[in-house]
């Protein structure tokens, strides 16, 4: 298949995908992360689409969920924490991030603030996660 054949199934995958209403808006691997969250965890997610500082909710719990499938960034910046209370990070096996021995396609980690508010800060104020910081918490599958 040539790459312009390639292009077409990812676009028609892509209006599929939104008519099943996996993918939402325009950051499409952001959104793919949000609705497995969202079936794994029950998350209810926001309407809004533009909401800032956080995707949804458990309970009355505020929800930010972040995905990585990055080969190349060493850093996973996690937002300010003070607006969520629950991080969920989604990462695919071809992220740096992903853990070692592990075969499942999507692994989870949930993070609740009080762990991640331990976490030093960098030079610029921001909060970040290593793949060397994640061999401290536990992951799941996505079942």
């Amino acid at each position: 298949m040539g790459d312009i054949e390639l292009i077409k199934v990812f676009f028609n995958s892509v209006k599929e995908l939104k008519k099943a209403n996996i993918i939402r808006g325009d950051q499409i691997l952001g959104d793919i992360a949000e609705y497995l969250a969202k079936e794994k965890y029950n998350i209810e997610l926001n309407e809004n689409l533009r909401e800032k500082y956080f995707d949804g909710k458990i309970g009355d719990k505020k929800v930010q969920i972040k995905y990585n499938g990055s080969q190349k960034g060493k850093n996973i910046d996690i937002g300010d924490t003070s607006k969520y209370d629950i991080l969920i990070l989604v990462l695919y096996r071809e992220s740096l991030h992903y853990p070692e021995n592990c075969v499942e396609d999507f692994v989870f980690y949930m993070l609740e603030k009080s762990k991640l508010e331990k976490i030093k800060t960098t030079k610029l104020g921001k909060r970040t996660l290593t793949k060397e910081k994640l061999i401290n918490y536990n992951y799941e599958k996505l079942d």
